[in-house]
Order: C-alpha cells, then sequence, then structure tokens
C-alpha cells in the first residue's frame, strides 16, 4: 500500500493554504516510520491509501470519514474533514494548528491498521521541526 495526500474543496474560498511540500514531507515520513516498520507497504501492496483533506463553512470538528475501500480503483479512501473557523481563526500559527488536526485524523485513520498513538505523534514532531518557521514550506514558496 502506498500513500496519496489530496485535497478536495467544495466552498469557494473555504479552503487551506498548505504548500504541497508539507503533504509531500508527511508522506515521506508516513511511509519511512509507519509503512515500512509496520509492514504497511507490502500488505494490500497493489493499493493506494488515499488521504483527502476536505472542509466547509459548517464543519466545526474533525471528522474523519471511511475507510472506504474501492477495489476498481485498488484504493482505501478517507476522508480528513477539518474545522475550517477554529483552524483560521486560532490567534496561532496557522500552520500548526493545521497540522494539530491533521495528525489528530492521522491517528484515527491508522488505528484501523494497529499503529499506535504515540508513533504518529513520532511523526507529527518530525513534521513540526521541519516546517514550522521555515520559509521554504510555506504556501507558494
Amino acid at each position: 500500500m502506498t500513500i496519496a495526500i489530496s485535497a478536495w474543496y467544495n466552498e469557494p474560498k473555504i479552503a487551506f493554504n498548505i504548500s504541497y511540500k508539507v503533504h509531500n514531507l508527511i508522506r515521506n515520513y508516513l511511509t519511512d516510520l509507519i509503512m515500512i516498520p509496520f509492514g504497511l507497504q507490502e500488505k494490500d501492496s497493489d493499493f493506494l491509501l488515499r488521504l483527502v483533506t476536505a472542509t466547509s463553512k459548517g464543519t466545526t470538528d474533525l471528522v474523519v470519514k471511511g475507510p472506504e475501500l474501492n477495489k476498481r480503483a485498488k484504493s482505501i479512501n478517507f476522508g480528513l474533514w477539518l474545522p475550517y473557523e477554529k483552524i483560521h481563526n486560532s490567534g496561532v500559527d496557522y500552520l500548526h494548528t493545521y497540522l494539530q488536526y491533521y495528525f489528530d485524523g492521522l491517528i484515527i485513520v491508522f488505528q484501523n491498521f494497529g499503529v499506535q498513538r504515540e508513533s504518529i505523534l513520532l511523526v507529527k514532531n518530525k513534521v513540526e521541526q521541519d516546517v514550522l518557521n521555515n520559509k521554504m514550506y510555506a504556501y507558494g514558496a
């Protein structure tokens, strides 16, 4: 199984402006620190684990939807619905708050595969160390 990270926003001006570089880094750390050590890459090796970030103005709390198995597309899909207003109006670093909610969602997703919370928090800490206050990971950089 390999990981694909994407976003889906259907309301005008309701979206998270997070650089693809951040999501690529998350995917790489998840592969190196979760997928390979836990044997998830070999499990259903021709399948994609799709992590789709979504939001709406009405989303007020984190909601994880899935898993949805699509045998034809060979994918296992999870929707990470993040609270738009709470992230945009947090009063702290926008990316920091986004990552907090995102990784809370990943904890729920990876519980489906027997991965403990602490392993996901290790990935979160590494991502935060790399991206927070690093202009290379800024949106549009």
